[in-house]
């Protein structure tokens, strides 16, 4: 069951890094900033990291709008790597249906089960 603090998260990591972030080690929201309003925790990695996962999404569209088929692939492969969220397979397994890699793209695209 999801809780409200999880589901906050979820919301803030979907949501764009200049809005708000939620502190990882005391949970607080905020602004984004390189280090927390309340506990002081340098959260510079994590601005960081958002800032990876924007580029690598960037890249990913513009290597579609470019027709560069394998390097989109590259670009979503990162951007699912760094940030898997709900968003990030369906785009790595667009990228593999528009590059006709059917089975990769249904294995991207497939729930997965705990069985």
């Amino acid at each position: 069951m999801e809780t409200r603090m999880d589901a906050k998260r979820m919301a803030t990591t979907e949501a764009a890094p200049e809005e708000t972030t939620v502190c990882p080690a005391c949970h607080a929201e905020q602004s984004w900033s390189d280090e927390c309003r309340r506990c002081k925790c340098d959260l510079s990695d994590l601005r960081a990291m958002w800032h990876t996962i924007r580029q690598a999404h960037a890249a990913c569209l513009h290597h579609l709008r470019q027709g560069q088929l394998d390097q989109a692939v590259r670009a979503a492969r990162l951007h699912a790597t760094l940030n898997p969220g709900a968003k990030a397979p369906r785009l790595l397994a667009a990228c593999h249906m528009i590059n006709g890699n059917w089975p990769a793209a249904f294995r991207v695209a497939r729930p997965r089960t705990d069985d």
